[in-house]
């Protein structure tokens, strides 16, 4: 452990350093005097404070190199729980993947962490994390549980945070020595469950104050929907399944088209959540799926051009195994290439825009389907986008019945997030937008966006609530953000969920507030498109992007949530942009300094400019000088295929995608350059931010309570005016204490090295005619001082 000097912003160092040979006062006011002094200059009056490093020993805990003194250096930490976990469902559990096998399920308690990983933990190990106040010492919660014979088991399943990826590790045992305890904290701090919080070098006995841990929310579920003689199954309906394209989940449209279709009587599932990410774990479980469910419709979302081939390829195994099945696809992507689409060998329908109307006629067999291309006797029929949702007739649009619809239960729990929408559309026309309004139109003919009627957005949050952690919100231009909010979270208890924000706009001042009261911790990203205002204001003034905010109004923003403990922001950015000089280069690292001198602001993440079917630059990107590496449908297919083909099917990280290029060369080599760097500078920063470091800090009146007491104890002792005390401790408040409290019995303090070995304090002590050594706990008890009265003394 390293451990700095007493802040010099706080005290005189040298009036504490043993090996200061000048000749020089450091100062020529009194300890009590400087203790004031300092204690004036903050709101706290903290008048001392102390800085211990344990990075080296934590990290080195962490890789799992535990040497036999790695105990007695962290036996004085404190650990404290992570205010930001919440506890979820029970029942999730019994489906839960990373309980599988196990019997003790009644035993255990799944958590999720801000930090996007999953963690499960038994009975044993919950009550043990209550100890973990940030008080209580290692060394204090060992000795209460060495001998308990108790079995602690945790989990932690790491992932990422716009990933299917998922990795565990877990430890189950008892504690038979210190190394077995000091793996069990390892993987609690790694399963970011407890932090490292202070230290406490004097008492040892657990405080009775512990953590009181995750809450329950109040429920808010309503009386759950009964069947009337419309819902129940008609023998004439066709009964469906509905599928993603995507690995991982689903984007969340199938969820309402499944919850409208079952509400109006149709047989319906839905597997939203799919982690089947090679060929041969995803063809077995179509198979075990169509098995089972028998469905007469397979409906496939393909969304996304990236999963065009994917989304393809589930459509052919469908078929593979029952010719007989229909097909169905739908989606942005199906949408503007249904022309593709509906010729493919192995797709019957293709629903265009909004699909819950046209599903339903599909299962009930009807003829006139609007925004539909069907097969029909050798023929292809096409129906005109005529079912345009808007704020009228979507009344009846809401998630509900998930329980029934729902499969893939044993995956629920991974998902990230559950979006929440409350509204379709969009009034901006983003030049590197697929769902710009251009593209809404062209697509659904939807001529203008909606927002929802709260009432049903409710609704949504109320069934999706005990399975998700986290809700994603988006808001739009024409949103009031901070009233419709307002009204929709009103009455909902959501204070043990997480939630995402992600802004178009820059949100009053008092909806973070209500953000931050809501939600146990809140994730906020900022579209911002770049960090150079020059930038940003230019493209908007050639309606190449929505208005953006200015330098001044984005850092007023990450200054007011830098007011929140349970918050972060990120900025969303795309690199490539036109327009994009080297003075705008210099213009955003300097923001983004700006930026990273907030503790709020977590970093960015952006992508390179590629493009996306029915975004406008795709065919207006020469005007630019540059070139589109993807234009048409077999195009899109063609980097579709590339995902397709790896082994184990990529993430959003590692997808391939056609990218709109600078025709100069030597112009994408400087775009690239830049953002290497500014990502260069985002990492260190984050790397600099340090748990590994705690301070212990005492205000004045506090030492003067401590300092009261140690004068009582040299009183009874027999040390008067101008009698010499030896203080034998670590640089560190105690020490401080121990010198004010000899002080105040007019008595005079000799310091010591507590590396002297005991002879040499003997004659120290000796030479200066000490009537008493203080040792403070910090320092090994030391035998064979002679007759010289010793006290070993703690605060």
């Amino acid at each position: 452990m390293k451990m700095s000097p007493l802040n010099l912003s706080f005290m005189e160092f040298e009036l504490l350093d043993l090996n200061n040979n000048s000749k020089k006062p450091a100062s020529n006011n009194l300890v009590t005097q400087i203790l004031e002094e300092r204690a004036s200059k903050t709101p706290e009056r903290i008048a001392a404070k102390m800085c211990y490093d344990f990075s080296e020993q934590i990290e080195s805990l962490k890789l799992k190199k535990i040497a036999s003194n790695t105990y007695d250096e962290l036996k004085n930490c404190c650990f404290k729980v992570n205010p930001y976990v919440c506890k979820l469902d029970d029942e999730l559990l019994k489906y839960s993947l990373l309980a599988d096998g196990r019997n003790d399920i009644d035993e255990l308690k799944l958590l999720k962490t801000h930090c996007f990983n999953y963690v499960i933990i038994n009975k044993n190990t919950l009550d043990l994390l209550r100890c973990f106040n940030g008080r209580n010492s290692i060394l204090g919660i060992y000795e209460k549980y060495k001998n308990s014979n108790l079995l602690f088991f945790i989990l932690n399943g790491d992932m990422a945070k716009h990933s299917w990826k998922v990795t565990s590790e877990k430890e189950e045992l008892t504690l038979k020595n210190t190394n077995d305890f000091l793996l069990l904290i390892r993987l609690m701090y790694i399963s970011k469950l407890i932090d490292l919080n202070s230290v406490n070098y004097g008492d040892t006995e657990l405080k009775l104050n512990q953590v009181e841990l995750f809450r329950e929310e109040k429920n808010t579920a309503p009386k759950r929907e009964i069947f009337t003689n419309r819902d129940k199954p008609k023998q004439q309906d066709k009964s469906i399944l509905l599928l993603g394209s995507t690995p991982g989940s689903a984007t969340i449209g199938i969820l309402y088209i499944a919850s409208y279709l079952k509400r109006n009587g149709i047989s319906v599932y839905c597997k939203y959540n799919n982690l089947d990410v090679d060929y041969k774990s995803l063809k077995a479980d179509l198979k075990k799926l169509i098995s089972e469910i028998k469905p007469e419709i397979v409906g496939v979302s393909i969304k996304w051009f990236p999963h065009i081939s994917r989304g393809l390829e589930i459509c052919k195994i469908i078929k593979e195994i029952s010719c007989n099945i229909e097909v169905v696809v739908g989606g942005n992507t199906s949408t503007i290439y249904n022309k593709e689409f509906i010729e493919n060998d192995y797709v019957d329908y293709v629903v265009c825009g909004d699909g819950e109307v046209p599903l339903l006629k599909i299962c009930k067999g009807e003829d006139s389907i609007p925004n539909c291309i069907y097969k029909k006797n050798g023929k292809i029929i096409k129906n005109s986008i005529t079912y345009v949702q808007n704020d009228k007739n979507s009344n009846d649009i809401y998630l509900s019945h998930l329980e029934d619809i729902l499969i893939s239960k044993d995956l629920l729990y991974s998902v990230p997030y559950y979006y929440i929408y409350t509204g379709k559309g969009c009034l901006m026309n983003c030049c590197y937008c697929g769902g710009c309004l251009e593209a809404q139109k062209n697509q659904f003919n939807r001529q203008k966006p909606f927002l929802r009627n709260i009432s049903e957005v409710r609704k949504d949050l109320i069934e999706v609530k005990k399975y998700a952690s986290t809700f994603l919100f988006i808001d739009s231009i024409e949103m009031d953000t901070l009233n419709y909010h307002r009204e929709l979270w009103k009455g909902i208890d959501l204070s043990n969920h997480f939630c995402h924000f992600y802004f178009y706009k820059i949100p009053p001042e008092e909806f973070i507030s209500i953000l931050a009261e809501t939600f146990k911790y809140i994730y906020i990203n900022v579209d911002l498109c770049s960090f150079s205002e020059r930038h940003r204001g230019y493209l908007h003034s050639l309606n190449l992007v929505k208005p953006m905010p200015t330098d001044k109004e984005l850092i007023e923003f990450v200054g007011n949530c830098n007011n929140y403990k349970n918050m972060e922001i990120s900025v969303s950015l795309i690199s490539g942009l036109p327009y994009y000089t080297n003075d705008d280069m210099k213009q955003s690292e300097a923001f983004l300094k700006r930026l990273m001198s907030y503790p709020v602001f977590k970093g960015a993440e952006w992508g390179r400019l590629h493009a996306q079917p029915g975004a406008p630059i795709v065919n207006s990107c020469k005007e630019y000088g540059m070139y589109s590496q993807a234009v048409e449908f077999d195009d899109f297919l063609k980097y579709s295929k590339l995902n397709m083909s790896e082994e184990i099917y990529p993430d959003v990280y590692s997808f391939k995608f056609p990218y709109i290029n600078f025709n100069e060369e030597v112009v994408n080599d400087e775009v690239n350059k830049h953002y290497r760097e500014m990502y260069a500078l985002i990492k260190n920063k984050c790397q600099q931010v340090d748990d590994t470091v705690v301070y212990q800090a005492i205000t004045y009146e506090e030492i003067n309570i401590e300092a009261h007491k140690i004068a009582d104890i040299l009183k009874e002792n027999g040390v008067g005016e101008d009698d010499v005390v030896c203080i034998i401790d670590e640089q560190s408040i105690s020490l401080v204490i121990a010198v004010l409290g000899v002080l105040k019995v007019r008595g005079a303090y000799l310091l010591v090295n507590p590396d002297y070995s005991e002879t040499e304090i003997r004659d120290i002590a000796k030479a200066s005619n000490s009537k008493l050594i203080l040792i403070g706990t910090g320092v090994r008890k030391r035998n064979g001082l002679g007759k010289i009265n010793t006290i070993v003394y703690k605060i």
